[in-house]
């Protein structure tokens, strides 16, 4: 590269081999991931991934999707490569006609979008997600170094707004991380990446979790690359120090400002980076007592999203930082 001829050295340790480039791709998706867990499971874990089929054409998957609605379940759809929630469809059995014909009619019209012309499609059982457990959806990340060892990161659970469904943001504590799923969904993401270390993978990879209402713990997929979530744990490491969860109550939050107000009366309103800043200065974070409330992206501001980090010393102060961040949110 132009870098690298002007004699500049650089350091990517999690960066594969070039030979091990396929590797990467193929665990990277959904087929992959189902594949390299049954390579890696250890049955004495208390965790699974949800029963499914990998299937081959868009008529297949209806066939497999038809499967779960003689069984009554619910069941999901996914495009091997998807990512960002595209390429993803839930659907509750109830929801369609017990006669084939007229069931196979009714989800093609579902998935009629280009997207959905894969050649291969997961589908799977949908889990009853208890989202009082961790927001439904918690998260371990792992590394695993050059030297190909594999070593933990951190867990987190998703935030969710008071309605129970808007997706805030992420919260990194010790309650999550000290949970009995969180410890056995690392065990089992430490068994994965070995074999994903084995295949030439070098970085960071996370597994994305689910608890059913019924306490069952479920892998569904996983992601082999940096997340949001990478950067906010390395920056709360470098901002708290190690294991920084152990002494403080960390989320990442992101509102979308002004929700509900017609275009009209947002034009009226001043959401420049100054403005906001001068809005959250009360609550602003003080290094002295390491807790409060900093900008992670203030560039979001130009698309009405104000995307904060929060430290506190619990789960109640971090409350009431959110509780003031959602009141500025509207004046």
């Amino acid at each position: 590269s132009v870098l690298k001829d002007a004699g500049l050295e650089f350091s990517t340790p999690e960066t594969p081999n070039p030979l091990d480039m396929f590797t990467e791709k193929y665990f990277h998706s959904k087929r992959g991931f189902r594949h390299l867990w049954e390579l890696a499971k250890d049955p004495k874990l208390k965790i699974s991934i949800p029963m499914g089929f990998i299937t081959f054409s868009k008529k297949e998957s209806i066939e497999a999707a038809y499967w779960f609605l003689t069984r009554k379940k619910d069941f999901v759809l996914k495009i091997n490569e998807g990512s960002q929630g595209i390429g993803i469809a839930l659907f509750n059995y109830k929801d369609f006609p017990d006669d084939k014909k007229a069931f196979e009619q009714k989800l093609a019209t579902f998935i009629a979008e280009d997207v959905w012309n894969q050649s291969c499609i997961v589908v799977e059982e949908k889990a009853d997600v208890d989202k009082a457990m961790f927001g439904g959806s918690p998260n371990v990340e792992l590394r695993i170094l050059k030297d190909g060892r594999v070593v933990r990161e951190y867990g987190c659970e998703q935030v969710l707004d008071k309605d129970g469904k808007t997706f805030r943001g992420v919260a990194i504590h010790k309650g999550v991380v000290s949970s009995k799923y969180i410890k056995t969904a690392f065990k089992a993401a430490e068994l994965f990446g070995t074999k994903l270390s084995y295949y030439g993978y070098r970085g960071v990879f996370d597994m994305d979790l689910v608890v059913s209402k019924s306490g069952e713990l479920f892998a569904v997929e996983s992601n082999l690359r940096r997340t949001g979530g990478t950067h906010i744990h390395e920056f709360c490491t470098t901002l708290l120090g190690k294991n920084y969860w152990n002494k403080h109550y960390v989320v990442a939050y992101e509102l979308t400002l002004d929700e509900g107000k017609t275009p009209e009366e947002k034009a009226k309103l001043h959401r420049d980076y100054v403005t906001v800043s001068k809005l959250l200065e009360p609550i602003k974070y003080d290094h002295s007592k390491k807790r409060g409330v900093m900008f992670v992206n203030p560039d979001l501001l130009e698309v009405g999203v104000l995307s904060l980090l929060v430290v506190g010393k619990n789960k109640v102060e971090v409350g009431g930082f959110l509780n003031t961040i959602s009141k500025i949110s509207t004046r």
